[in-house]
């Protein structure tokens, strides 16, 4: 399904306190893209966007491109530094086959930690 809103949409788990984190921190991003936030617990998402599965994104933060594009996990954050300003003069750097492995490896130590802090927090119980 084409994004008809012509903004990325991020999806994270809104009842996870790390997550909200990651969403604030996003949120004040000088990226160069219309970003809007979206819980996977708004079932509404998944009307607007059938390619998603509550599933799916439970597993990790996802976004939707202007496109229709799904991004998941370690790709969300390739895509997001790919729209920051700042980086422009070093997608070429980002790119790169140890770039991706320090994104895929930075990804999933967060989510370890995520899965750890969970474990451990009532709220996101």
């Amino acid at each position: 399904m084409e994004n008809t809103t012509q903004k990325s949409i991020l999806i994270y788990d809104a009842n996870c306190v790390m997550c909200q984190r990651f969403q604030k921190a996003v949120e004040k991003l000088p990226v160069d893209i219309d970003l809007q936030f979206r819980s996977l617990h708004d079932e509404s998402l998944y009307v607007d966007y059938p390619q998603l599965s509550k599933e799916k994104c439970s597993e990790g933060v996802h976004l939707v491109d202007h496109l229709g594009v799904v991004y998941q996990k370690e790709k969300v954050v390739e895509y997001l530094a790919h729209h920051l300003p700042v980086l422009k003069h070093l997608t070429w750097l980002l790119d790169t086959n140890v770039a991706q492995k320090s994104m895929d490896y930075f990804y999933k130590s967060i989510n370890k930690l995520k899965d750890k802090y969970t474990d451990e927090c009532s709220k996101c119980k």
